[in-house]
């Protein structure tokens, strides 16, 4: 770890931070439906745009966590406010907001948002590839059934719709 007269780098911060997000993106998707961290993922990639493009405006720093807007997209995900914590977030002393101070590194947050969205990126490729096998099953399995009645048919020598008139 990077210490200048006992002071750590912003470097620092954020090497120290990375494990934490990774770690914090991992348990909100092994606790939370992957929909709903998409939807977590959009929310906070919004609240570090925000904070980018006017960094100075309070109304960006600010998450009152009764708010339901932020408590149907964060806050009620498990380890939804864990995350913004681990982001650089920090909670006020009343307990009835979320700050992001002045002296937060902007780019620590940035990062806990790649790092999410790489963990939702690669939960959906596998959600993906868990669909397109369950298909594939199904579809061999009717195929299945279809030769075997097929085949049924063919031993009893009836044809497939013979209907007598």
């Amino acid at each position: 770890m990077s210490e200048i007269e006992g002071v750590y780098t912003v470097a620092a911060m954020r090497e120290e931070m990375l494990p934490l997000q990774e770690k914090t993106a991992k348990v909100l998707l092994e606790r939370n439906p992957v929909d709903k961290i998409a939807v977590l993922l959009d929310t906070v990639r919004k609240l570090a745009e925000n904070i980018a493009e006017a960094p100075e405006d309070p109304q960006y720093r600010r998450l009152e966590k009764a708010q339901a807007v932020l408590q149907e997209r964060v806050l009620k995900r498990r380890g939804g406010e864990h995350f913004l914590l681990v982001c650089g977030w920090e909670e006020t002393a009343d307990d009835v907001a979320l700050v992001f101070p002045p002296h937060c590194d902007l780019e620590a947050f940035t990062q806990g948002v790649k790092v999410l969205d790489e963990a939702v990126g690669a939960a959906l490729e596998g959600v993906a590839e868990q669909a397109a096998a369950a298909f594939a099953a199904q579809t061999k399995a009717l195929e299945d059934a279809a030769a075997e009645e097929e085949a049924k048919e063919e031993q009893s020598g009836a044809a497939p719709c013979d209907v007598a008139a």
